[in-house]
């Protein structure tokens, strides 16, 4: 008895001990040792956000559906908004469908076939009008939900200030990473925000991942509808929110249909953004209505204040870019309002000593195909010095070769000394980009039957069909056949690789940015920006382009983003030296530096990951860079990149390693570093101190 009493004792213990062992290890996996913290930030969505005129065009075609026409014409009748009280419009379409029902019944029983069969094509008709509205509408609010452009509107700041970031639409592909860093002591992200919600993620398994890295000082953010439910009771306590639309929108209007901002709210949340306790870390809500600058702009505070990482981002504050547009185009020849804008060489190198006197540089927008119409009584064209006899309509010559005599202006087009002046340019004053191949429609057949193409500006551009109304997207072989001979011509004339594609009048088709990427350019020029970073393109609307010949500035270059200016060939010529150099006086007064595309390329793509390892006490900034990268970036800064690196409050840099210079430190944990990178992979491991003092 007694020894079957110490046996089941001992089995107890043992038992107790496993369990104690269990409870050990499952206590270990919640609290992982983190010894290293990398700055990335992960932005989770359900998609890669296309362009902003992809979703403006699938709203524009809903809107324009029959079942919406509909509700017009009742609107147009009745002088109410059906869709915005949605039960009204369907108890009258019930009560229309109940009242031909009747009368569908009541004329087969006095057996009236023909007015049964109108009643119930009537019922018919009612009941898939009320079917179309009603999908029509849930549509519409399912679009508003999802955000669509949610993380665009985040990438918005993130691109546009050179931050460590990357994006996962894929939920395996982040849980993946995410655990196979923790298990080696590595905390992969200094904040994940929530833009959408990622494919083959379920609520069970977002909620297990947040329950996980609630014990994890990390940054978690979201905007709009995308907060996952175990956020709510951080950011509204014991409230449960709801979803709520923050403006009124009426398919009656068209200016007022597009996608209305919507967020979590409960009845007493007011602020459009906040910052809440959430376990080891803290999490960030932005409601619909905040701005994507003031979300990511107050992310980077937050960073700032709270992150257990450093983090990096470009030296862009105050950086803007003049750029010239239209040299080499045939348009000059072609387009009435365009006529004889070709500067002449005399009049490149006053544009070259104003630049130069003021310190300053330009990137020019170079169009490297001339076109030709082929119309000996309207001009003579030259190729090498010899004249062209054979001329055929349509075909397009090098126009760093060309020469051509314009007769209704009696103007000389002097192709090739502007090419060679520019090329003689390289790395000073003036620097040369793709802006398109030819300026004009590839479908030349077109053009040249056009009796408008002297008057109509739409047939000068190449990414988008804009000769037509509406416009139409422009077939992608065609698209890929104008960039390659773009980028080859200009590989030949000025024998660099170019880094940006400037799009003939700024208009692209939804797929322009991506095939611009496949062709070789990191970084697309057509208003906003967008840079090639972890091989994606990825688009900021924060980086504004705006007009060289105005005053005043956009509130995006007064908070720290960069700024494009752009001009064209023609207001120079027709405004003169002393116009251009008051510009560019007025320029270089606003900014801490004037750029070219080339450098402003290579600073919002060239972004190292940082890792701050606590064990070792070193912070090592890790840089993974193309071949045609490196090569601009030893070109365009030959005393090294400069960025920012944010630290945490408890540090501060040691003696940095050859290689990186400390060449300023601000009290609140930034320093801009020099860093002299001289191969495409390279790491550099920076001395960590604990702060003293403040």
């Amino acid at each position: 008895m007694i020894q079957a009493l110490m046996r089941t004792m001992r089995i107890l213990a043992v038992v107790g001990l496993a369990a104690l062992a269990g409870v050990a290890y499952a206590g270990a996996e919640e609290n992982p040792q983190i010894h290293t913290y990398r700055s990335r930030i992960a932005v989770l969505c359900s998609e890669t956000p296309k362009e902003p005129a992809f979703y403006d065009e699938q709203r524009l075609m809903m809107w324009d559906s029959w079942g919406l026409r509909y509700v017009r014409f009742l609107y147009r009748l009745t002088g109410k908004r059906l869709e915005a009280r949605p039960s009204w419009l369907v108890a009258l379409l019930l009560l229309l469908a109940a009242a031909f029902a009747g009368s569908s019944i009541a004329a087969v029983k006095r057996k009236r076939r023909w007015p049964a069969v109108a009643a119930a094509c009537f019922l018919g008709a009612t009941l898939v009008f009320s079917l179309n509205v009603q999908r029509c509408i849930y549509c519409f609010e399912k679009l508003d939900r999802m955000g669509l452009c949610e993380p665009q509107r985040i990438l918005d700041v993130l691109v546009g200030k050179g931050l460590d970031f990357r994006l996962y639409d894929d939920w395996e592909t982040f849980r993946s990473e995410w655990d196979s860093n923790l298990k080696n002591g590595v905390l992969p992200f200094s904040a994940v925000v929530w833009a959408g919600k990622p494919q083959e993620a379920h609520d069970a398994s977002i909620a297990a991942w947040i329950k996980e890295s609630r014990v994890l000082p990390l940054i978690h953010g979201g905007k709009g509808p995308w907060l996952p439910q175990p956020y709510h009771a951080a950011v509204f306590g014991e409230q449960v929110p709801r979803l709520h639309w923050e403006r009124h929108r009426s398919v009656c209007e068209p200016q007022t249909y597009w996608a209305r901002p919507v967020c979590w709210r409960a009845s007493d949340s007011r602020s459009r953004l906040g910052v809440f306790p959430f376990g080891a870390g803290k999490v960030i809500y932005g409601t619909g209505s905040a701005s994507s600058m003031e979300f990511g702009l107050f992310l980077l505070d937050t960073l700032a204040a709270h992150s257990a990482a450093a983090y990096p981002r470009a030296n862009v504050e105050g950086l803007a870019v003049l750029r010239m547009d239209d040299p080499g185009a045939a348009q000059s020849a072609h387009l009435k309002t365009y006529l004889a804008s070709q500067l002449t060489v005399v009049e490149w190198q006053a544009v070259q000593r104003i630049l130069e006197s003021n310190g300053a540089c330009m990137t020019i927008g170079y169009v490297e195909g001339w076109v030709d119409d082929g119309d000996a009584e309207r001009g003579d064209l030259w190729m090498d010095g010899v004249p062209v006899t054979k001329r055929l309509p349509g075909a397009t010559y090098a126009s760093g070769r060309v020469r051509y005599f314009h007769r209704p202006t009696g103007k000389w087009y002097e192709l090739s000394e502007q090419a060679d002046f520019l090329r003689s340019q390289l790395g000073r004053s003036l620097d040369p980009e793709v802006h398109g191949y030819t300026h004009i429609t590839p479908d030349v057949g077109a053009w040249l039957r056009a009796t408008n193409r002297a008057t109509e500006a739409g047939w000068y551009r190449e990414f988008l069909q804009t000769d037509v109304n509406p416009p139409r997207q422009r077939p992608r072989d065609i698209q890929v056949t104008m960039l390659k001979a773009g980028w080859a011509e200009y590989r030949r004339l000025f024998g660099v690789e170019p880094s940006t594609l400037i799009p003939p009048g700024n208009a692209i088709s939804f797929d322009t940015s991506e095939l611009a990427r496949e062709a070789g350019f990191r970084m697309l020029c057509d208003g906003p920006v967008s840079v090639v970073r972890d091989g994606r393109m990825f688009r900021s609307l924060s980086v504004k382009t705006v007009e060289f010949s105005k005053d005043g500035v956009p509130p995006e270059f007064v908070v720290g983003f960069p700024i494009v200016a752009v001009t064209h060939d023609l207001a120079v010529k027709r405004r003169g030296e002393k116009w251009f150099d008051e510009r560019v006086r007025f320029w270089k007064g606003r900014a801490s530096r004037l750029a070219t595309l080339r450098e402003l390329s290579v600073r919002l793509c060239a972004v190292p990951t940082v890792s701050l390892d606590t064990e070792r006490a070193e912070a090592r900034l890790s840089f993974s860079l193309s071949d045609s990268l490196l090569g601009d970036m030893q070109r365009c800064l030959p005393e090294g990149l400069d960025l920012w690196i944010h630290l945490p409050r408890q540090f501060q840099f040691g003696e940095p390693p050859p290689g990186v210079r400390i060449v300023r430190e601000s009290g609140d944990g930034d320093y801009l570093l020099r860093c002299a990178v001289h191969a495409p992979a390279q790491t550099f491991a920076l001395p960590l101190n604990p702060r003293t003092g403040g």
